[in-house]
């Protein structure tokens, strides 16, 4: 397939996805995997449009299955990183991401899912770790700054997540300000 054919058909996944369309999507990334088996887009995407319908189990036994074949798509580990850790299989998650990160060293998503990993595994000192190394990777990654706050939140060390919390502000106030007014919904108002 030639490139313009492979770009219109990964837009038409976005679009499936954009519509709601989820099955649509599915159908067509497993076309795109049989054309390109090593397309790392197409694995992630896969991962999670299968999140999306829900079959989370169906999900983990496909990326089982490819996971031996495609030990060095970086897509593929990371789409199963996520699938494990919304089934809470928190060992199996951490080694995907791990996977990933060998694959794609600098990358700053999947440290943060890992980071995510270790603080779900009640493991703070791993996971703040994890989220300063994707600052370093990527000064501006949002998600990275909100997640080192709250886990220094957490260890009661309040001057560093107060330092943390105003970087995530200043890379985008808006996403910040939908986290603060999601946090006070979770707390019941208390803040």
């Amino acid at each position: 397939m030639d490139t313009e054919e492979y770009s219109a058909r990964r837009n038409l996944v976005l679009a499936y996805l954009e519509a709601g369309e989820i099955k649509a999507a599915y159908r067509e990334l497993l076309d795109l995997i049989k054309l390109d088996p090593e397309s790392d887009w197409s694995w992630a995407h896969l991962g999670v449009t299968m999140v999306s319908m829900g079959d989370l189990d169906s999900a983990e036994r496909l990326f089982v299955k490819y996971s031996r074949t495609y030990k060095h798509n970086y897509g593929l580990w990371y789409a199963y990183g996520n699938i494990l850790a919304q089934r809470k299989k928190w060992d199996l998650a951490e080694r995907a991401f791990r996977r990933a990160l060998e694959i794609r060293p600098d990358d700053p998503d999947a440290r943060v899912y890992l980071g995510s990993v270790f603080r779900a595994k009640g493991n703070p000192e791993a996971a703040l770790r994890a989220y300063r190394r994707a600052t370093q990777d990527d000064p501006d990654h949002f998600t990275a700054w909100v997640n080192s706050g709250m886990v220094l939140m957490a260890m009661m060390r309040e001057s560093e997540a107060v330092e943390a919390f105003e970087k995530a502000q200043s890379i985008d106030a808006h996403k910040f300000d939908n986290v603060v007014s999601s946090v006070r919904g979770t707390l019941g108002g208390v803040m």
